[in-house]
């Protein structure tokens, strides 16, 4: 009985567009990351697993009535936590400390 967690349920146009947008516009970021600098790399990864957070939950809002809130947080947390480990990883040391805190400021618009 495919219910609302099938595997074989087509994925909705708004995560096929959201992949599509990734695929056109990430690549030039990840390019520009590493000319940056290994520390510019890592949290330009981390800014991209937290664009794969928001995928999954894109995935979920396709599939799902709201969730009540306590499901909410839930369903939010690894995002919030992806949030708040960029903040780590702005190093004030870094000759890269402007892209780092350029990036990590970008998560803001996840929230």
């Amino acid at each position: 009985a495919g219910g609302a967690g099938s595997a074989d349920a087509p994925e909705p146009a708004f995560v096929k567009a959201y992949d599509d947008l990734l695929a056109d516009s990430y690549g030039p970021v990840e390019t520009g990351a590493k000319a940056c600098g290994e520390d510019v790399v890592k949290i330009v990864g981390s800014f991209k697993q937290a664009l794969m957070l928001v995928r999954d939950i894109l995935k979920v809002a396709g599939k799902c009535k709201k969730p009540d809130s306590a499901n909410q947080m839930k369903v939010l947390q690894p995002l919030s936590d992806a949030i708040a480990a960029a903040d780590s990883l702005k190093d004030r040391r870094s000759k890269a400390f402007n892209h780092l805190a350029m990036v990590a400021e970008g998560f803001a618009v996840l929230q």
